[in-house]
């Protein structure tokens, strides 16, 4: 995809005025070719070195004017190869010094190039390089903190354990086929589920607790969950304003994820989603759109889930207090409310309030899609629990995921998980064996250790020019 053998150029400074910018060079020719634009010596300078010069780039008009350049040599280098910054004043001296070095051979690089280089030299992992973007591109303070940890090593930290526990499972995993008919064994077999069943958590927990890197002008999303048939829809409808969703008397009229554009207040225009029911799929397409609506729960910056306050027969209320229990469980990081629907239809609206509260153990929102009571009091909720975003892609989680980090760590989750299911039953262990590689294969994506190009192409076509 990138050579990294040419010597690369570009200015790494943002374009706009100011007294420096930074005009950078990686490659064997660096310094060589600095030399042609700089009045000092270079070829001989060694480790880290700043000298003070004069820049001259031949016109017209010609430009003479005082710089300063820094050598790095490889391999203490960003990129482990030799670089050298020229620091000149001015945007149209550094453009100048640009097109001069690319005319004595250097090439133009490419977004992300450095480093991509970087990365492929083994100086960063894919997880660290991702950072580096992140932190340029970070329009809020919870943004900043989550890119600069895990540019420390955050996710480096959750992974590596996770890898070599995998690691030692399968090594022993393995050992076990090849002697399956000697009478020796290597490890009790529900010793090494239960390892792999705990990385499975570990990974599950870290997906569920991690926020949702969301860019600029991405709105915060808000999920609404809940048994089929609570009026779901009816509040969508109702809180953005527009019929986007079909109403009906009917259970199961959802079956993809909608969304509507809602302003709930405070300056907070959020995403809201309407998933299908979460009951108990019973056909093919209820099993898909129950995985979309669980995703979409997953991934959401806030959940309302949704009770019907009209239904208090008591397996209502139980089929309602399991299906909180695992609301919350997709979904730890974001705020969850709880909303007593219909609250028109009872007789006693406090009392089925009330009741509804005791039930689920948590504090509840009366509203009435229909009548527009208590409508103003979810917005305000909401966008309380959204403001704590602290602006675009924010989170009140230490961590952001990007969706492919997230996704990698959520395979690598499951696989594990089934692993361990294997390694349970005592006698599938090779079937074992393929569940801890697919997770250690995630683990190995997710850092980049094995990784497809279009995958890194489109990670480092996130980055400016120069960086």
């Amino acid at each position: 995809m990138w050579s990294t053998d040419e010597t690369i150029v570009a200015v790494s400074s943002a374009a706009g005025a100011a007294a420096r910018l930074i005009v950078r060079l990686s490659g064997s020719a660096s310094a060589a070719l600095a030399e042609m634009v700089f009045s000092e010596p270079l070829g001989a300078v060694g480790g880290f070195r700043a000298l003070d010069g004069i820049v001259t780039v031949a016109g017209p008009p010609t430009a003479v004017v005082p710089a300063r350049a820094y050598v790095f040599r490889g391999p203490r280098s960003y990129t482990r190869q030799d670089v050298v910054e020229l620091h000149v004043p001015g945007e149209a001296v550094a453009a100048m010094v640009q097109a001069a070095l690319i005319d004595a051979g250097a090439r133009a690089a490419a977004p992300g190039e450095f480093t991509a280089r970087a990365f492929l030299s083994g100086r960063l992992d894919l997880t660290a390089a991702e950072a580096i973007a992140d932190v340029i591109d970070a329009e809020a303070d919870a943004q900043w903190r989550s890119a600069l940890g895990v540019l420390d090593g955050a996710l480096a930290r959750l992974v590596r354990p996770a890898a070599e526990g995998l690691t030692e499972i399968l090594a022993v995993t393995e050992a076990g086929i090849d002697f399956a008919d000697e009478d020796i064994v290597l490890a009790d077999p529900a010793a090494l589920a239960a390892s792999a069943a705990g990385i499975g958590r570990d990974l599950a927990e870290a997906v569920a607790s991690a926020g949702a890197w969301t860019g600029a002008g991405q709105a915060p999303t808000a999920a609404i969950a809940g048994r089929p048939n609570v009026g779901k829809s009816s509040l969508l409808n109702a809180l953005s304003g527009v019929d986007r969703a079909i109403v009906s008397a009917l259970a199961g009229t959802t079956r993809d994820v909608l969304s509507a554009s809602a302003d709930v207040g405070g300056g907070v225009t959020a995403v809201l989603l309407d998933a299908a029911g979460l009951d108990a799929p019973a056909d093919p397409l209820s099993v898909s759109s129950h995985a979309a609506a669980r995703q979409a729960v997953a991934s959401a910056d806030a959940v309302l889930f949704v009770a019907d306050a009209a239904r208090g027969d008591p397996d209502t209320r139980r089929d309602d207090r399991e299906l909180l229990k695992e609301v919350r469980g997709l979904n730890r990081r974001a705020p969850l409310l709880v909303v007593a629907n219909k609250i028109d239809l009872p007789a006693d609206p406090a009392g089925a309030a009330a009741a509804l509260r005791e039930a689920l153990g948590s504090d509840v929102l009366p509203v009435s899609a229909l009548t527009g009571a208590g409508l103003e009091a979810v917005r305000a909720a909401l966008a309380e629990c959204l403001a704590d975003r602290a602006g675009p892609g924010a989170a009140t989680a230490g961590l952001l995921l990007h969706d492919r980090q997230r996704r990698d760590l959520a395979d690598a989750a499951d696989a594990a998980r089934r692993a361990a299911e294997r390694l349970a039953a005592g006698d599938q262990a090779e079937l074992a064996a393929v569940e801890l590689r697919a997770a250690l294969a995630g683990l190995s994506e997710l850092t980049g250790e094995v990784v497809a190009e279009d995958v890194l192409a489109a990670i480092f076509a996130r980055f400016c020019i120069g960086k």
